[in-house]
């Protein structure tokens, strides 16, 4: 059975505390907010809206910091929305904290400056491990920067969970170093995995780019087959893919909002799609196909978007009629090919499609 995820309460804070803007970025869009920090009260009335949603079947209660730089901001202020939270923490109304930060804002002084709050999860913005790709992005920093936060967070808050954003497709990004990026990070073992291929937001500096013809963001069907590639390589290193594209939201799906780039409302759906069909292409070769079997979250991504996958797989030599049957002894990332369970991503190298 699959672990329950955490009930995240989101507070964000938009564009505060980042030092500049980066090519891709328009915060006030994805989120739907302005920029500015919530005073004490609308943080209150934030968390207690939340915890009036909560549904039964959420193994935790996080407090979450989104959509600006959190350890870029002041220290008072770092101070006085931890302090907000923590009071929930003493209540024994939520858990833990999590916020997403710059990794350039990650030094042995700020994570000291953690250690009186319950901090569950910290998430940092990478988006590559190219410095050149950092730069054309407008990142101000370079790779360094996140192997250095990685360690520090490892040695001064053991207990936390780690997790790294990537954006394949920035300016100056190709196949190749994306997946290097991939197998950058890896390496260093965080706990969970994003992965935001780039879109072109409206009013968004990568926008006058695009526009210009400077900027060619990846197609929906590129950006689908590297992201499986990614995920697999995330799931061969034992890393949780927690998500894939941005957040469909009303704002992000209004006319005009995304003016080029892979947004899907599904996305993560179309990747999950690609990869099961390239397991069982793999895993089958040139031998018949007979039987399909998987797990009930797996069956609608083998499946495929309006059935795409079945059509392949009734193309193949056997006599597959369709019918994919459910399967609930097997593990969630698992399918049953010709009566054998076999894990995503296995067998040979994801065929080109």
């Amino acid at each position: 059975m699959a672990a329950k995820r955490p009930f995240v309460i989101p507070v964000f804070l938009v564009h505060q505390g980042c030092p500049h803007k980066c090519v891709f970025c328009n915060q006030a869009l994805i989120t739907a907010r302005q920029p500015q920090l919530p005073t004490r009260e609308q943080f209150r009335r934030q968390v207690a809206r939340f915890m009036n949603q909560r549904g039964p079947n959420r193994r935790g209660v996080q407090i979450a910091f989104y959509g600006g730089n959190f350890l870029g901001l002041a220290e008072k202020q770092v101070e006085n929305l931890l302090s907000w939270a923590q009071e929930w923490i003493e209540a024994g109304r939520v858990d833990s904290i999590r916020f997403s930060t710059r990794p350039d804002t990650i030094s042995s002084r700020s994570l000291e400056g953690l250690k009186n709050f319950a901090i569950g999860t910290i998430e940092l913005g990478v988006q590559s491990m190219n410095d050149e790709v950092l730069s054309a992005a407008g990142r101000g920093h370079d790779a360094e920067a996140a192997r250095r936060a990685v360690t520090l967070v490892r040695q001064i808050l053991p207990g936390c969970e780690l997790g790294i954003q990537l954006m394949p497709g920035l300016p100056r990004d190709t196949v190749r170093r994306a997946l290097a990026s991939a197998r950058a990070v890896a390496g260093l073992k965080p706990d969970f995995v994003r992965l935001y291929p780039t879109v072109v937001l409206a009013q968004s500096p990568l926008a006058t780019l695009f526009h210009q013809k400077k900027y060619h963001p990846l197609t929906l069907d590129e950006a689908v087959s590297l992201c499986a590639r990614l995920y697999c390589i995330f799931k061969h290193n034992r890393i949780r893919v927690i998500r894939m594209g941005l957040q469909a939201t009303d704002e992000l799906q209004r006319p005009g909002a995304v003016i080029a780039g892979p947004f899907h409302p599904a996305f993560g759906h179309l990747v999950m799609s690609r990869i099961c069909l390239e397991t069982v292409l793999a895993t089958v070769g040139n031998q018949p196909l007979h039987k399909l079997a998987a797990p009930p979250t797996l069956i609608s991504a083998l499946r495929g978007q309006r059935n795409a996958n079945l059509a392949r797989f009734k193309s193949l030599a056997g006599n597959f009629t369709g019918d994919i049957e459910q399967n609930t002894s097997l593990a969630q990332d698992q399918l049953e090919i010709n009566g054998k369970p076999v894990s995503l991503c296995a067998g040979k190298p994801p065929v080109t499609l």
